[in-house]
């Protein structure tokens, strides 16, 4: 009996509970909370772990009667109602659905119903913190993910509304998952790239790149830095640029910059042979293989290609429209420009010449498209791989040759009406190695602007004229002009402010370190920063004072002329007239009276003023102070002349030359001085000569450099190249060298006209002629001035040369050699260099080749004509010692070389040449009608004449390739 005791205990428990739950629920649907509370209490004092306890106060709180409705309170009872029920054994659970109608399900009811009231209230809070503790507290409710979205809306709203870079990284760390991420990661990114870079100078990016490694930004990024850094155009930055960003997608355009700047300066050889490792250089060397070769068009199947002479086909035959001047000339150039019909449009396409498309673009078909069209859709090569393209609007779009854009970004608008490139100044003490061209000047509705090559723009399309003056812009607008320099312009990609002040009408450049600006009648000077060094007045500002090397400052004194009125007297009347003076304007003392000069004489080396006290020479080289003296005269550039009295002694002068020697002489009076120049003046013969003549006794000819080259009695003198002194005396001419060596005796009656190193020689009626680089003296016995035949040849033999020259004797000219030697008969019209044994001579209307020894005299005997029967030549081309001309004989037209003799023979109807001799992938076009098939035969041919293709055209398809030039 006793064992039986704790289970009837329970029982009886079990049921006093059910009862108190029971009694509970009653009141609570009388609204006596207060009661239900209390009788809840107290059962669970008895014991806590009754299941319908807690599920009766889960139903109290959310009762929205009772003054505790608490919906948290009312998920926890239930929580816990769930918990006890679940642990419960079979008869408690039967017990409780028999006596209170509980059973999971009810549970799980009540359960539900307060997620959803825990919901409700989230959504009618609507802030990220309801819904979050509706997340927290309620994590299996059925409205997780509803909250779940309705948070991440809300905390992206409000991301969206604050919209900084951080706002929507906290977002996308907070809620990694949600729908918004990429929204928000893209407006992270764009704020990011934004707010880092706004600055927008280079420091701006490469911090944004450190701090952003990953940014999709990051190509924008590293675009404005390569336009930054490479603003100056110099080879290094854009090596840089490549070298720092492996994986840039602009590096390849930066290597094609590069490439296409190197190679216009020096050659393609030249870049590989230097930027041998850098990326792409393979794919550059293929491409700079097909930039070096002819195309020639070819037409096939109704359609246009291309084809070199080496791998045949380059661009197959595939289009409609082919530009006229192709068939005529081939191309040679970089860029190749073709078109295909499309129903109502016209594709053009513009190719490189390996086949590469750099751009295209459609326009109306017209009624008529003819090939002419093409040449009016212009397509300008303007130098370092640029591209001008033409719209049918008459505006351009710039392009790079590798297919990148450069001005405008977006490649659909044409707003440029032209382009001209900018060339480079380099300062001396500079390190980089600048490309010839460094900006681009576009113009844009009338308006000029400045451009980088890298597409950035330093200068906006707004100024009427734009012009550089070595390192100095000239920039105009409404008709005023500011003065700007390259440097600052180069600061302006990197956002460096560029205040331009319109306050000029002109400016003039005085060298790489100066320029005056003009306002009306005024002027003033300016430097590099553009300080102003000489402030702006009523004054003509002559130039710096100072020395040439950089060690002596040269713009703290500057020569200035002024005009001042001066009174005179003339018939009794007082007037007044302008008189120029000149003056040394000192930075130091621009305030003190300054001394005036009455003259001034000045070249690049020296300056002389003269005024009451005698003339101030100044020595630029050597130091900015002057010495005094009592007369001083510049002769040319190279010469000073200064003159010192003495009361008790013989007058003196000196000869200064312009390597600093000094000749002192006496008594000047008795001396006359004369600059000599050579009769010719050429890049390599500027040098000057003073002429020291005394009264009596030998002449002295001095050298610029202070060295007496010639002394002697004549009564005129003349020099040519060489340094050859035709001298005159009584009447008679000779040849001395520099050393006074007497090259001709003097003892003709002329010598003059300097041609191919020879002086001709005139005497009695007949010429003559001395060859300086044989010491040839050819007597005067022809009836023409002689001429030089071709180029001296060394004979490795005996170590002897050979000069030959076309003279003519009676009413025939013939060849003969520098030891008179006749080696032809005088027989010819004309003779023409074909090559060293042969001449391409004329008799009676008809040209031949002549071969002659070089040395044996002619003999009539032997027969000498080697090709005959031209009626008519034409020069097609020559390089280096080869020249092919193109014939005509009675058969046809052919082509004849000097050096690989005839490459066609002289049967067809035309023949042309297509690109130079000089470029190895040149061909020649050979063209013959074939009247009894009625065709026309095409060749391609090599240079060597072999063959490359030929074609049997119908007179319709050879009226599509016709070359009606």
């Amino acid at each position: 009996m006793k064992g039986h005791l704790p289970l009837i205990f329970l029982i009886v428990f079990l049921s006093s509970a059910c009862h108190s739950g029971k009694q509970a629920l009653k009141l609570i649907d009388k609204q006596k909370y207060d009661k239900a509370q209390s009788k809840l209490n107290k059962a669970l004092t008895k014991d806590s772990l009754n299941a319908d306890l807690y599920y009766v106060y889960a139903l109290l709180y959310t009762d929205t009667a009772y003054s505790g409705y608490d919906i948290d309170s009312s998920f926890f009872y239930i929580k816990k109602s769930l918990q006890y029920y679940a642990s419960s054994d079979i008869k408690t659970k039967t017990k409780l659905q028999a006596k209170m109608g509980i059973d999971s399900l009810v549970l799980m009811q009540q359960k539900l119903l307060t997620d959803t009231l825990a919901y409700q209230r989230a959504e009618n809070e609507n802030t990220v913190q309801s819904y979050q503790f509706f997340l927290d507290e309620h994590p299996l409710a059925s409205q997780q993910e509803e909250a779940i979205q309705n948070r991440n809306q809300l905390a992206f709203d409000a991301a969206s509304a604050l919209d900084t870079y951080e706002d929507y990284k906290n977002f996308m760390d907070t809620y990694p998952d949600a729908l918004q991420y990429i929204q928000a990661r893209e407006r992270y990114n764009t704020l990011a790239f934004r707010e880092n870079t706004r600055e927008g100078n280079l420091k701006s990016y490469l911090d944004f790149l450190q701090a952003f490694p990953d940014s999709p930004f990051r190509p924008q990024a590293e675009g404005q830095i390569l336009q930054i850094t490479t603003a100056a155009n110099d080879f290094e930055a854009y090596e840089n640029f490549i070298k720092q960003y492996p994986q840039s997608t602009l590096r390849r355009f930066a290597v094609n910059i590069l490439y296409h700047l190197y190679r216009e300066k020096y050659s393609s050889e030249a870049f590989f042979e230097r930027y041998a490792r850098l990326p792409f250089i393979d794919s550059l060397r293929k491409a700079a293989e097909f930039e070096q070769a002819i195309l020639a068009p070819v037409f096939e199947n109704q359609h246009y290609g291309l084809m070199n002479g080496k791998s045949g086909y380059v661009i197959g035959t595939t289009y409609d429209l082919i530009p006229p001047s192709y068939f005529c000339e081939g191309i040679s150039g970089q860029i190749v420009h073709l078109a295909k019909r499309q129903k109502d449009k016209t594709l053009h396409q513009v190719l490189t010449k390996s086949g590469t498309l750099v751009h295209e673009y459609r326009l109306p078909l017209r009624n008529r498209e003819i090939p002419e069209n093409l040449e009016r859709q212009k397509i300008h090569e303007i130098g370092a791989g640029l591209l001008l393209i033409e719209n049918d609007q008459n505006k351009y779009c710039l392009f790079h040759q590798s297919g990148q854009t450069i001005y405008p970004s977006n490649d659909k608008s044409y707003p440029l009406d032209t382009a001209v490139l900018v060339g480079s100044v380099s300062p001396s003490e500079e390190i980089h190695e600048f490309a010839s061209f460094q900006f681009i000047k576009i113009k844009e509705n009338g308006l000029w602007g400045i451009i980088s090559f890298s597409g950035r723009v330093l200068l906006e399309p707004l100024y009427e004229e734009i012009e550089a003056y070595g390192n100095f812009l000239a920039i105009t607008k409404d008709g005023r002009t500011a003065v700007s320099t390259r440097a600052k312009l180069i600061g302006a990609a990197n956002q460096l402010p560029l205040e331009l002040s319109f306050l000029y009408d002109d400016v003039a450049l005085v060298d790489q370190k100066y320029i005056i600006a003009y306002d009306d009648d005024r002027e003033s000077a300016l430097d590099l920063n553009l300080n102003i060094v000489v402030p702006l007045g009523r004054q003509n500002i002559i130039r710096p004072i100072g020395g040439l090397s950089d060690e002596i400052e040269r713009d703290k004194q500057w020569l200035i002329r002024e005009d001042k009125l001066e009174a005179f007297v003339r018939n009794d009347s007082l007037l007044n007239r302008n008189k120029s003076v000149y003056y040394i304007y000192d930075q130091e003392t621009s305030n003190q009276p300054k001394e005036i000069y009455q003259k001034a004489y000045f070249n690049s080396r020296w300056m002389a003023l003269q005024n009451k006290d005698g003339f101030h020479f100044y020595d630029f080289q050597n130091t900015t102070e002057s010495k005094v003296y009592d007369s001083v005269k510049l002769v040319g550039e190279n010469f000073a002349l200064l003159f010192e009295s003495y009361p008790n002694a013989k007058d003196s002068v000196k000869v200064l030359f312009q390597n600093g020697g000094i000749l002192s002489l006496v008594s000047p009076e008795r001396l006359d001085f004369l600059l000599l120049k050579p009769n010719i003046i050429s890049a390599g013969n500027s040098r000057e000569y003073i002429l020291v003549a005394p009264k009596n006794g030998p002449k002295e000819v001095w050298s610029q450099d202070g060295k007496r080259i010639l002394q002697g009695k004549f009564d005129n003198l003349s020099i040519y190249p060489s340094t050859l002194f035709v001298i005159d005396q009584g009447g008679k001419k000779g040849i001395l060298d520099s050393l006074g060596n007497e090259l001709v005796p003097v003892r003709y009656q002329g010598i003059s006209n300097y041609q191919d190193s020879m002086l001709a020689i005139f005497q009695n009626k007949k010429f003559g002629a001395y060859h300086f680089p044989s010491k040839t003296l050819i007597e005067p016995r022809y009836d023409a001035v002689l001429q030089s035949y071709g180029q001296p040849v060394y004979n490795l033999e005996d170590s002897s040369r050979t000069e030959l020259f076309i003279a003519r004797n009676g009413n025939g000219y013939g060849l003969i050699n520098q030891e008179n030697t006749p080696l032809t008969d005088f027989i010819f019209d004309e003779i023409q260099y074909w090559n060293d044994t042969s001449a391409l001579v004329r008799q009676d209307d008809e040209w031949s080749i002549y071969r002659f020894s070089r040395q044996e005299k002619f003999d009539k005997i032997q027969q000498y004509i080697v090709y005959g029967g031209i009626i008519t030549y034409s020069l097609l081309d020559k390089f280096n010692d080869e020249k092919v001309i193109k014939i005509y004989k009675k058969e046809g037209y052919g082509m004849l070389s000097n050096r690989k003799g005839e490459i066609l023979p002289p049967t067809y109807d035309d023949v042309r040449l297509l690109g130079s001799i000089r470029n190895p992938g040149s061909m020649y076009l050979s063209e013959k009608y074939v009247p009894e098939a009625d065709l026309y035969m095409v060749m391609h041919l090599d240079l060597e004449g072999k063959l490359i293709k030929r074609q049997a055209l119908t007179s319709a398809q050879y009226d599509m390739v016709f070359c009606d030039e």
